[in-house]
């Protein structure tokens, strides 16, 4: 699942507690997982191998991440965000820690509803019982696509009514934000309605998932930096 991830975000940017999280920082909490993936791919310590039962279907692989993906992936992900957080604003409320919080183990719950019973729970157990997925990916590629867009663009709607979107924010922020979006519908479409027999998730492909997700960040990171998003109330601020 790609884009449900950012629609997910969006929805944590409406509550009102969020006034000095952007919904960059949220973009960046709720990919977490697999920024890490990006990296634990690299060092060969979690991998995916394609699974010929599953040609033509949404994701046709059986992935190992058990560092990344599993709960100690979200403890881990809450405390560098939390220290990112106290960093960038010098204090950090526990308010917007529980948000952050929640923005990563929104990916493990989303994850844990999409997949094949592959996402672990605790990352040394290889138990059974361990591993969670309630095969929503085994939807049509077109019905799961269209999960997927409505997911993104349905919370992205909401968040423009509500009016926390700066409609008058620089040029820059306007473009990183497409392009952020462009970036993950070409994945979306890719995971959806392009088959492979490729097997793509070893430690090779570990560099390039790494900088897609890093390029990413930059991109939440510029976001942030040129105020797409202000708070309820007017502001000369930059929000984070």
């Amino acid at each position: 699942m790609f884009s449900a991830h950012l629609g997910f975000a969006c929805l944590l940017k409406l509550i009102s507690i969020t006034n000095n999280i952007s919904l960059g920082t949220l973009f960046l909490a709720s990919q977490w997982p697999d920024f890490v993936f990006g990296i634990t791919l690299t060092l060969g310590q979690e991998w995916g191998y394609y699974d010929p039962s599953l040609a033509g279907k949404v994701f046709p692989f059986t992935p190992h991440f058990p560092i990344s993906h599993s709960l100690f992936g979200w403890l881990l992900g809450t405390g560098f965000l939390t220290i990112f957080q106290a960093f960038w604003r010098k204090k950090v409320l526990l308010s917007e820690i529980i948000v952050l919080s929640i923005g990563v183990l929104s990916h493990w719950l989303l994850d844990a509803l999409v997949n094949r019973g592959t996402v672990p729970i605790l990352p040394t157990s290889k138990e059974p019982s361990n591993f969670v997925g309630l095969y929503l990916c085994d939807l049509s590629n077109f019905n799961f696509f269209m999960l997927e867009m409505v997911s993104l663009f349905v919370p992205m709607a909401l968040l423009l009514i509500s009016g926390r979107l700066n409609v008058l924010a620089s040029r820059l922020s306007k473009v990183t934000l497409f392009i952020l979006l462009a970036i993950h519908l070409v994945a979306q479409y890719n995971s959806c309605f392009t088959t492979s027999t490729d097997n793509i998730l070893t430690a090779e492909m570990g560099p390039v998932f790494f900088t897609t997700m890093s390029v990413l960040g930059l991109l939440c990171h510029c976001v942030d930096n040129n105020r797409v998003y202000i708070d309820s109330t007017p502001s000369t601020k930059k929000s984070l």
